[in-house]
């Protein structure tokens, strides 16, 4: 069964150049929806492709140190000095 969530939304405004505007504009009606939900989903959208290529550089990174270390060492402090320098 799904919930009907309420999203807690703030107002805000933005400066878009005079062409952007339109193009924003023209593409929200067409499809028949409010500019506002329209920016809203386009802007939800690329934040969540930056996430996912955050993500994949921290897991790049991560996968760089797989190895690293000795298996046997729970706490890192007794052996950062070596990790780190040597």
């Amino acid at each position: 069964m799904m919930h009907n969530m309420q999203v807690q939304t703030v107002r805000t405004s933005f400066s878009f150049p005079s062409a952007l505007y339109q193009h924003l504009s023209l593409a929200a009606q067409i499809e028949n929806r409010s500019l506002s939900d329209f920016v809203r989903e386009l802007l939800t959208r690329a934040m969540e492709q930056r996430l996912i290529g955050q993500n994949k550089k921290i897991y790049q990174s991560l996968s760089q140190l797989d190895g690293v270390g000795d298996d046997q060492v729970v706490d890192a402090s007794q052996t950062i000095n070596k990790t780190l320098y040597e």
